[in-house]
């Protein structure tokens, strides 16, 4: 239990948090509505980084949290997933990245896993802090100095172009939609080697072989296509104007900075 100056001290950090988070949001022009759910995902990350969670573990914090009037009506079984799909697109497409999230799914013993998160705004808000108290406004108006530091931030990432610039930005960029259909292939096929196992020895008619070889040359394919280490080797994808496909903005991620 903390007391005296140490209570102090707490409250006075987490006053300085708030004020910066809220400036951050402000700054790079997040919609209101999107609060609850950031501050759901704060509360889940509990300081973390990088944490596993579901959807119904997040939507859970709404109860916890203030939810304006108008919002508590639209905390149902799918609250936390239109409003992670949702954020997700606003931020791709403004350049702004709040979070990440892969998605959970069942691993090859068929055991269930959660979705990772990785939340970036608290390391904004360290940051943000951190060149506040650079500023000489700080001993002054502690305020203003939170807030240039928070433009400051945002503006170098809205410097930036945008990944996805049209009304398709809800779509995942390829290697993620790649990686959702072999986790979907991989399900299926466990699946299958289940009923193998529960029904006993039975055999496929021999025309299915066929399909067999076609799902094995499939996979061949996609492994061919080789694989990357470091995430600063990944692509990045445009999306270009009523296209149906995703086209490469640019080879590489750009680490010379």
């Amino acid at each position: 239990m903390l007391e005296g100056d140490e209570k102090e001290k707490s409250a006075a950090e987490h006053s300085l948090i708030t004020e910066a988070t809220n400036y951050i949001l402000l700054a790079a022009g997040v919609p209101h509505h999107f609060r609850p759910y950031i501050d759901c995902l704060i509360a889940v990350a509990n300081g973390r980084f990088k944490f596993q969670a579901s959807d119904k573990e997040i939507q859970a914090q709404a109860k916890f949290r203030r939810v304006e009037d108008n919002e508590k009506s639209k905390v149902n079984k799918q609250w936390a997933k239109d409003y992670r799909n949702n954020l997700y697109a606003w931020q791709v497409k403004n350049s702004f990245t709040l979070f990440d999230h892969k998605a959970g799914g069942i691993d090859k013993n068929n055991q269930k896993f959660k979705s990772t998160f990785t939340l970036y705004l608290p390391k904004y808000v360290e940051e943000v802090l951190d060149e506040a108290k650079k500023d000489i406004l700080w001993g002054i108006r502690r305020s203003d100095a939170i807030k240039n530091a928070a433009q400051n931030l945002v503006s170098k990432f809205q410097a930036q172009p945008p990944l996805v610039t049209n009304k398709q930005s809800r779509k995942r960029i390829p290697p993620d939609r790649v990686e959702t259909y072999l986790i979907t292939v991989r399900t299926n096929l466990q699946m299958a080697e289940a009923i193998y196992k529960k029904w006993g020895d039975f055999k496929l008619q021999r025309d299915k072989e066929k399909l067999i070889d076609e799902i094995e040359k499939l996979l061949a394919s996609i492994k061919a296509r080789g694989f990357y280490d470091d995430p600063l080797d990944g692509y990045i994808f445009d999306l270009a104007e009523n296209a149906d496909d995703y086209k490469v903005a640019a080879n590489r991620y750009d680490d010379t900075d």
